[in-house]
């Protein structure tokens, strides 16, 4: 998920901050999903009449204690009240946790919507000006332990979880309909959770067919806004298809949600989800009046949750969250090429957006590694990753950023997942010089003590024209 900010002193003063991966990684990633095998619990979500959700998890066979497997923050406690006897919740060792009695075998608690946008995961609760709401199923997600000790021990530590991971069965109701997997379904509908989760609308706004997507527009979101949105994404999809030599499978799902013009300047936060389905929600007093500027980067935010479609065809995925630079810094260096190419951001603001990529990712990276940046979910490593894609791409005067794409995908293609090493094994097999490669590693692996001036020693060699006063970038000119 990638959030674009910026306040009202300049469109230049952009800032790039990081929500969370636009793939999920803070919850266990599906391991081996055995369909036959049944869950041993099943999850009802309903919406009450007062604006709260009931939350209910039945068991099939009793169970000491269940862990949400996305607890990295903690809102549950506060926003969660226990309506069933001898089943609670509690904050155990950085774990949200279900508890039940001996004999208990249903957990029933009050939800209070939590709407907040939280580092390093999807938002919950995303509301909609039209009283709905698009409700992350994954945040529902249990992992059976055996007990509060087991949770003590894991230390905080998703990773150290070894038990079986189960397709969970999710039941929503609700009085409206609901838009779940690219079908409107009335009154209910069922949903399966398994490492991940999708997105559901629950409300009164109907569904939109544009061109190149279905879904849900939120009905307050600003009419200069919507004119021609659908032509916009028709010709980034197009642009896409063209460079990734592809289609989708099927229409993109968008779910875009409007939060209003109570706060400075703009704000706008998005991910992509299995399935094709983006998630977008914007706001901010800035979007009271049209703005060129203002669309253009609205416009570079499309492109790069829509490059993660492409990018993740089928189960394919990067091995370890340290690979994830490899994914947000393709779709970066993709969508700053295609905004040159479509013309749909001046120059300036490219040029902006590559001056504040590099002091970001020189600030962060100096004395350490991508894979260290990676995890401190602060999107350095998306613009680190930026010009590691701009110089492999430089350094191949024949080819270009999806050539490196497909050339990944061939050296993915018998695990049906890339890392770091797999990166520059393609470069490699595309025939970068063995220096520009060996340098780029060492650049990712780290430690970098002169990130500024390895880059830019990098770019120059590559046909990279770059002007670097010091640790600044002044200007970037990329090879035709």
């Amino acid at each position: 998920m990638t959030t674009i900010s910026y306040v009202k002193h300049g469109f230049l003063a952009l800032i790039l901050l990081i929500l969370a991966a636009c793939s999920p990684e803070d919850g266990v990633q599906s391991q081996v999903r055995d369909q036959d095998s049944l869950a041993p619990f099943s999850l009802t979500l309903s919406e009450r009449g007062n604006g709260a959700w009931r939350f209910t998890v039945d068991l099939s066979e009793p169970q000491n204690a269940l862990i949400f497997s996305r607890s990295r923050h903690d809102y549950r406690t506060s926003s969660y009240q226990s309506l069933s006897a001898g089943a609670r919740l509690e904050r155990i060792g950085g774990f949200d946790t279900i508890l039940f009695d001996p004999g208990v075998m249903r957990a029933s608690f009050e939800i209070t919507p939590f709407t907040e946008t939280l580092p390093g995961t999807y938002t919950p609760f995303i509301p909609f000006s039209d009283g709905g709401q698009a409700v992350y199923l994954g945040a529902f997600e249990l992992l059976r332990v055996a007990d509060v000790q087991a949770v003590t021990d894991l230390n905080g530590n998703l990773d150290a979880w070894d038990g079986e991971q189960f397709d969970i069965p999710v039941h929503l109701k609700t009085r409206n309909s609901v838009l779940l997997d690219g079908a409107v379904h009335s009154g209910s509908a069922k949903a399966i959770v398994n490492g991940n989760g999708p997105y559901a609308y629950l409300g009164p706004t109907p569904l939109v067919e544009g061109k190149s997507f279905s879904g849900v527009m939120d009905p307050g979101l600003p009419q200069w806004l919507m004119d021609g949105f659908d032509e916009d994404l028709a010709r980034i999809f197009a642009a896409l298809e063209e460079g990734f030599g592809r289609s989708l499978k099927t229409k993109a799902t968008i779910m875009f949600a409007f939060r209003g013009y109570e706060t400075e300047g703009f704000s706008n936060t998005g991910g992509v989800l299995d399935g094709g389905l983006m998630v977008l929600e914007t706001s901010g007093d800035a979007m009271r009046e049209p703005n060129d500027r203002l669309r253009g980067y609205l416009e570079w935010f499309l492109t790069h949750e829509a490059t993660h479609l492409f990018q993740h065809s089928g189960e394919l995925r990067y091995a370890d969250k340290s690979d994830s630079w490899i994914t947000e810094g393709g779709a970066n260096a993709v969508t700053h090429h295609l905004a040159d190419k479509l013309n749909t951001m001046p120059n300036d603001i490219i040029q902006g957006r590559y001056q504040n990529a590099f002091d970001y990712c020189v600030a962060s990276i100096k004395g350490t590694s991508m894979a260290e940046i990676t995890n401190r979910n602060d999107q350095s490593h998306y613009d680190c990753g930026d010009f590691i894609f701009r110089i492999s791409d430089a350094a191949l005067p024949d080819s270009d950023l999806f050539d490196i794409w497909e050339a990944l995908l061939v050296q993915a293609e018998a695990e049906n997942e890339y890392d770091t090493a797999k990166y520059f094994a393609a470069l490699r097999a595309l025939g970068v010089d063995e220096d520009i490669v060996t340098r780029m590693e060492a650049f990712v692996a780290g430690p970098v003590i002169d990130p500024a001036a390895e880059l830019s020693a990098m770019m120059d060699d590559v046909g990279i024209i770059a002007e670097v006063d010091s640790e600044t970038l002044k200007s970037i000119q990329f090879p035709n």
